[in-house]
């Protein structure tokens, strides 16, 4: 059987990132409507741009600043990528090599989501059950009710 331009773009991404554990099959994909981008020329000149240059200004392999990297081509907002600051409570971050005489300590850090009060009644946190326990509705307000089967 021949298979469609999308069955091998789905081929070739799942080559690319040789996923290990949990694979999404191809046709699960498929029937997904996924669609492998390959109209990258924006993003991949944006991330050209975030890399630093030698001095016949050829890139090199080195992101010259991670929030701007984070923004620009990732597409984060500000607050998703903030600067390290150690008399902040990101101290416990910092790793002590006693027999390197080194301390490793990040230069960002990516802060813990808070959900907004909207988000949590729009979206509520799914359940998890059982099989064999009562069977569990959820109701918009994001409370639980148990269903005798």
């Amino acid at each position: 059987m021949a298979k469609t331009s999308e069955e091998y773009a789905h081929q070739e991404w799942l080559g690319y990132v040789q996923p290990v554990g949990l694979v999404v099959s191809i046709p699960a994909m498929l029937h997904a409507q996924c669609q492998v981008n390959r109209n990258i020329m924006d993003q991949h000149a944006e991330f050209l741009r975030c890399l630093v240059r030698d001095k016949q200004d050829e890139p090199i392999g080195q992101i010259a600043d991670l929030a701007t990297f984070t923004q620009k081509v990732l597409g984060w907002e500000a607050a998703d990528c903030v600067a390290f600051d150690p008399s902040d409570a990101h101290q416990a971050l910092e790793v002590v090599l006693p027999q390197y005489q080194e301390t490793l300590r990040p230069t960002h850090v990516v802060p813990t989501f808070k959900a907004q009060e909207d988000d949590k009644l729009q979206n509520p946190p799914p359940v998890v059950q059982r099989p064999d326990s009562p069977r569990v509705r959820s109701n918009p307000a994001g409370t639980a009710t148990a269903i005798k089967k």
